[in-house]
This record gives structure tokens, sequence and C-alpha cells, in this order.
């Protein structure tokens, strides 16, 4: 561990006998400032768990869960238009109703990856 060099140089002048008032004084300086540290990193700490607890901060590991459903939602989805709009588009003989269905699944398919609901998809 890499020691700040007025903790090193505090340590040694006391282990060979030469401490002093002036190096007392940076050695209470030292720990002083670590002191503020911890203090100031306590403080992060509890305005960050504050944050979570009130919903304004969320975890990386509770979007990443949100998003890797989402996905996984979207790509059976998409997956499922073939069998979906096969029929429809074997029924329809027009190049325009086909489009029409391919589309309007599509956009279906889309519109539940906005909203992230995919709880009731129609596959």
């Amino acid at each position: 561990m890499i020691l700040p060099w007025c903790v090193q140089r505090g340590v040694g002048a006391i282990a060979n006998g030469h401490g002093d008032a002036a190096l007392a004084g940076t050695i209470t300086f030292g720990l002083d400032s670590a002191r503020a540290r911890k203090i100031q990193a306590d403080a992060q700490l509890a305005e960050l768990k504050y944050a979570l607890e009130s919903g304004r901060a969320v975890s990386i590991d509770a979007v990443t869960a949100d998003l890797a459903r989402r996905i996984a939602g979207c790509r059976g989805r998409l997956l499922a238009i073939p069998s979906k709009v096969g029929p429809l588009l074997a029924a329809d003989d027009s190049a325009s109703g086909c489009q029409a269905i391919v589309e309007r699944e599509i956009f279906d398919a889309l519109a539940e990856l906005a909203n992230g609901d995919f709880s009731a998809s129609r596959t």
C-alpha cells in the first residue's frame, strides 16, 4: 500500500526517535484529511442510497435487466410475424393488401417495444 508522503515521513521519524512538533502537525493534517475524505464518502453514499430509494436514480443492473427483457420480447415478437401473417398473406391476392398486413404486424411489434409490454404478445 502506498502511504501519503507525510504519513511515511512521520512514521519513519517516530520509529527513529526524531519526532518534532512540525512533523507531528503534518501527521495530524494527514489524519484530518483522511477523516474529511471518509465523511465526504459517507455523505455521497447516503445521497446515492436516498436517490435509489426515492426513485430519482436506478441501478445499472435494473436497467440492464429491463433492456434484456425488452429485447427478448421484441425478438420473440418479430420471429412470430412470419407464422402469424403467412396464412393472411396466402389469402390476400393484392400486393397492397399484403403490404398492409406486414406493416401492421411490424408497427404492432414496434409499439410493444416502445411500451415495454411483451406480456400480452399476440403470437
